[in-house]
């Protein structure tokens, strides 16, 4: 019944924060942004037709307080990448918060890394 997994989304804090960060610095192509109303949706690409899409609120709703170790709550994002290094790199020069720095974890066979984007949401980045 499942073919594909459509789309990912995040209710952000700060739209422009979050596009910089997606966008600029993670380099997803910006597909469209599409007023609802009371919020709008911003889409961006990721790898193998997946999408990422940012929601953002006019009102102010008030901000999740969720610790990563809560059972019951979505932990994060894994998005495997090339050349670790360099992404740690420009992480770090952009002021992105470093949850773990890169490691190479045994029992994965990979090297590992932790950041958290602008609202907070937790993201793995996994080089094999």
């Amino acid at each position: 019944m499942i073919q594909n997994v459509d789309h990912i989304t995040i209710n952000v804090k700060n739209l422009k924060e979050s596009l910089y960060f997606y966008h600029d610095i993670l380099e997803m192509p910006l597909l469209e942004t599409i007023d609802m109303g009371d919020h709008s949706l911003t889409y961006l690409q990721c790898p193998n037709k997946l999408k990422l899409e940012l929601i953002s609120y006019m009102d102010d709703t008030g901000e999740a307080k969720i610790k990563n170790t809560e059972r019951g709550s979505y932990r994060h994002i894994a998005y495997e990448v090339t050349k670790i290094g360099q992404l740690y790199e420009k992480l770090v020069q952009s002021g992105t918060v470093i949850l773990m720095e890169p490691a190479y974890i045994d029992k994965l066979a990979s090297i590992r890394m932790l950041a958290a984007d602008p609202n907070g949401v937790e993201l793995e980045f996994i080089q094999y």
